[in-house]
């Protein structure tokens, strides 16, 4: 497919689904270990080590689903099946972690957040494979990269926005603003939102209803933008190239600017 091809809204509907993906992903270390262990009760280093384990998977599992997903056949083609399957389970790993309803042991602990990088796996790996295989030039790619980053970037603006204008006693002018006319009685609110709305800043955080909010939004939003995404663009007739290990390091040593980023990202990560 040439970049032509392509128009800006179709190639925004297809980075959509990573907006959602990220919200599912930043509160496991933003909001999930202070939630854990200060309304469920468990030690802030079970969860700790349950996501080290979950990210110590998620290193296997990557390029296992990756190598999957190059050989799967199917009508509607190698990506799409994986990111159709991929949504139900990220979806019902997402709302068995975030809404609980009682603190859970440690093996559910450790299962749950191991299904969420499933779920994540199963969506992102296939869908940045499939953008790179989209069109072949590199203004094409840089196109499809710059949205992609784009809507990764509102994905944690969201996750870092929502839980400041919700907790922090810094953002009770915006609240006011935005929510003054639900927050004045006039207007029966769901409790959880209610409680939120109203939180000053101290006493206990209302990590809950925040992972609550949280939830619903990547249930309604993951389901659309993977809709979106699937019938924005044809998948190509593009067959993988083998590239040994061998190999792979030589390309890696000899493209300097991307051993710098791959370098950049792994001390990120760590």
């Amino acid at each position: 497919m040439s970049d032509q091809k392509i128009s800006l809204p179709r190639l925004a509907a297809f980075a959509s689904p990573i907006t959602p993906v990220t919200i599912a992903f930043l509160p496991l270390v933003l909001l999930i270990p202070g939630f854990y262990a200060q309304d469920l009760g468990l030690d802030v280093a079970t969860v700790g080590g349950a996501l080290l384990f979950a990210r110590l998977f998620d290193g296997m599992s990557d390029p296992l689903i990756g190598m999957l997903s190059d050989r799967t056949q199917s009508r509607i083609g190698r990506r799409r099946p994986w990111l159709i399957a991929g949504t139900p389970v990220l979806i019902f790993a997402v709302v068995q972690l975030f809404m609980p309803g009682e603190a859970p042991s440690t093996t559910q602990l450790y299962s749950t957040i191991l299904l969420v990088y499933v779920g994540w796996t199963m969506i992102f790996i296939p869908h940045q494979a499939w953008g790179a295989e989209l069109v072949r030039g590199y203004s094409g790619r840089t196109k499809i990269n710059v949205f992609m980053g784009l809507f990764n970037n509102v994905g944690i603006l969201a996750c870092l926005v929502i839980p400041f204008v919700f907790l922090s006693p810094y953002s009770a002018g915006i609240k006011k603003a935005l929510f003054g006319w639900a927050m004045d009685g006039r207007v029966d609110l769901p409790e959880s939102l209610d409680t939120i709305l109203n939180y000053s800043g101290s006493g206990q955080v209302p990590f809950a209803e925040i992972l609550q909010l949280l939830a619903w939004m990547i249930a309604i939003i993951l389901p659309i933008s993977i809709l979106l995404c699937i019938v924005s663009v044809r998948e190509t007739n593009f067959t993988p190239v083998t590239v040994n290990w061998r190999q792979g390091f030589l390309l890696f040593k000899r493209n300097k600017p991307f051993a710098r980023m791959i370098a950049g990202g792994f001390f990120v990560q760590i």
